[in-house]
């Protein structure tokens, strides 16, 4: 007697969601991943999250702000989101001696990353992951003192005690993703619909210890 589906995880289209009769159910997709699926959505807002990050950096007075955005070995949308926001940010608020290209290497490339850093010599980098922060504290560089850091991705209590980024807020995208199929189930609204919505949640700021304080 199952009325509502709520997809959290990656599924092949072409496979099984072809074949798979949606019409008896009410669906949203909670979160993104691999591919866009014809679904309601309720996800993180990329372009305020890349946008907040960068301004925090800002009112800290770093100057030179690399965005270590990284790309999928599969191209993402959310991966054209985060590097469009990242070039609009430095084009719309850095003056152009302080641009730096966006890092666009595997996100565990650590030698990528590291020749970046030392080619560009950002004061400060908005990483994809904290894995990059390790990266570049493995390598022997000082962090908030020789280079500050921001993850784009904070998964867990124990991480935000020290680094500094985004809280991406699944709590409320997972609450929201609730809401939005009871209304789905109460209404009557089953199947792919003909215009699937985005749903768009906005992060919040973790204050960690990777950045040097506010001015």
């Amino acid at each position: 007697m199952v009325q509502g589906i709520i997809i959290s995880g990656s599924m092949d289209m072409g496979r099984f969601g072809q074949a798979f009769d949606w019409s008896q159910f009410s669906v949203v997709i909670c979160g993104r991943y691999h591919a866009a699926l014809p679904f309601h959505t309720v996800r993180t807002n990329i372009f305020k999250s890349v946008k907040l990050a960068f301004t925090e950096l800002r009112a800290r007075g770093y100057r030179r702000i690399g965005f270590a955005m990284g790309a999928h070995g599969q191209a993402m949308e959310d991966d054209e989101a985060r590097q469009g926001t990242a070039i609009a940010m430095e084009n719309s608020y850095l003056n152009k001696r302080d641009r730096l290209p966006v890092y666009l290497g595997a996100f565990k490339d650590a030698s990528a990353l590291i020749g970046w850093v030392e080619k560009n010599k950002p004061d400060a980098v908005i990483g994809f992951a904290v894995g990059q922060y390790w990266l570049l504290r493995n390598h022997g560089i000082r962090i908030p003192e020789d280079l500050g850091f921001a993850s784009m991705h904070l998964p867990g209590k124990e991480v935000r005690e020290y680094c500094s980024g985004l809280n991406q807020n699944t709590e409320e995208i997972a609450r929201q993703s609730v809401l939005l199929l009871d209304q789905l189930i109460r209404n009557r609204e089953r199947g792919m619909p003909q215009d699937p919505l985005d749903v768009l949640v906005s992060s919040a700021w973790n204050e960690g210890t990777t950045l040097r304080p506010r001015f």
